[in-house]
């Protein structure tokens, strides 16, 4: 068999990888964040508690004030609103953080992280910017 034959009928070489990017950390914990932000929007408990019930709760309590009212020096739409806000960043924090870091520890996940050239700041900032405030 010649050359021409035995190269027609030989499988094709595999094309070499392409040489990875040298990723800034500020690039790896963006992808983190898109990977975080997407984990909470799966979690309906989450989203309930901490998004659609504090504004319903404002929604349904200032429905029927008039606009005058007060609370101190703020109207009393403003002063719900500020309580509202408040009631679902503590209960996003509550809800959310110390179950699901115990259940990703549990799993390994935080040792699978440990490992990744991701630098530990990185990992806390998009875990403390997916929250909504």
């Amino acid at each position: 068999m010649s050359n021409e034959t035995a190269a027609a009928t030989a499988p094709p070489r595999a094309q070499a990888r392409p040489a990875t990017v040298a990723r800034s950390p500020f690039t790896r914990t963006a992808a983190l964040l898109r990977l975080e932000i997407a984990r909470t929007t799966r979690n309906g408990k989450f989203l309930f508690f901490s998004v659609l019930y504090p504004a319903g709760l404002f929604l349904l309590i200032t429905a029927g004030q008039s606009g005058d009212a007060k609370v101190g020096d703020l109207t009393l739409s403003a002063y719900f609103m500020v309580s509202m806000a408040s009631f679902g960043a503590l209960t996003a924090v509550l809800v959310g953080n110390s179950e699901r870091i115990a259940k990703e520890r549990e799993k390994g996940w935080v040792r699978q992280l440990r490992l990744t050239p991701l630098p530990g700041h990185g990992t806390c900032s998009a875990r403390s910017a997916r929250r909504p405030s």
